[in-house]
């Protein structure tokens, strides 16, 4: 569920009439003045009423807007294999991973993860089960009759979904002694329908690159407001939100930015920041700004 961080995110995406993001601080997931102010920001550029709060129509129109900047493509109903109209939306949206896992667990894991206090392990080697998948199919399978859909609409819940299942369904998807994927036993998917449409679907080449990774990086001045551009002399902070690197060790190439940095009293050759310690998803990084390229 999507909550003020989110929101934070979003607003620095998005860009005002003057081509400047809405919100320029950190992410925090504190509905502070900063936030709200963004927020009325943004409500006033779409024509809502600005009232500072995430609303339902202002959910609506922000959720919106962030996905046509991420994606030109749009469909609707008509767009999708089965029913012209899709009216059910059985084919725009079905969740089918619950009964279709790509990685299914080893009993010792499986124990282990279910004593532990500690999830985060086992979230991330669950990760490549929580996804979202896209099946193209070519123009001459549209139109009734020309591909049969057995399944539910979303919303009639999963007794449907249990009619296609394989005689031994509890079995593939449950732990075994050994770790299985999908990709390499073929025995993990529970419905039949779902092994014919995803024979190559696979585990994203494996939980940990799904789940190890640096999602954003920015320039921060000392107040946490974000900076669209450096300064020769400032003394600034570069931020790292990452996901899955806590205790390591790792590099920042910063090459791309017209700009020479020192970190301390020694210069980053090259652009390139090194042993930068991950002791939290969110961590900053005090960066001077020895002179513009």
């Amino acid at each position: 569920k999507w909550g003020t961080k989110a929101h934070q995110a979003i607003l620095g995406q998005l860009k005002d009439s003057s081509g400047a993001p809405f919100y320029g601080g950190s992410i925090h997931g504190n509905d502070d003045a900063p936030t709200k102010a963004a927020i009325e920001a943004y409500q006033k550029s779409a024509k809502l009423k600005a009232d500072g709060i995430v609303g339902p129509q202002t959910k609506k129109s922000l959720y919106a807007a962030y996905m046509d900047q991420l994606c030109e493509v749009k469909l609707k109903p008509d767009d999708f294999v089965g029913d012209p109209s899709d009216k059910l939306v059985q084919w725009a949206c079905s969740g089918c991973s619950e009964f279709n896992p790509v990685v299914v667990f080893s009993k010792s894991d499986a124990d282990a993860f279910k004593s532990s206090g500690n999830k985060a392990e086992r979230d991330a080697k669950n990760a490549p089960n929580r996804r979202a998948s896209l099946f193209l199919f070519p123009a001459t399978a549209k139109g009734p009759g020309k591909v049969t859909f057995p399944c539910p609409a979303w919303s009639e819940g999963t007794a449907g979904c249990k009619k296609q299942l394989f005689p031994d369904a509890d079995k593939r998807r449950n732990p075994t002694d050994a770790e299985r994927t999908w990709e390499a036993a073929k025995d993990t998917f529970a419905c039949q329908f779902y092994t014919v449409i995803a024979k190559n679907e696979m585990a994203s080449n494996s939980a940990e690159s799904s789940t190890r990774n640096i999602i954003e990086s920015w320039f921060e001045d000392d107040k946490g407001n974000r900076l669209s551009q450096v300064l020769a002399g400032a003394k600034l902070f570069l931020v790292i939100n990452s996901l899955g690197l806590v205790g390591e060790s790792i590099s920042i190439d910063l090459s791309d930015v017209n700009a020479v940095f020192l970190r301390g009293d020694a210069e980053c050759k090259d652009g390139i920041v090194s042993d930068i310690d991950i002791g939290s998803d969110l961590i900053k990084v005090e960066l001077t700004v020895k002179q513009k390229r």
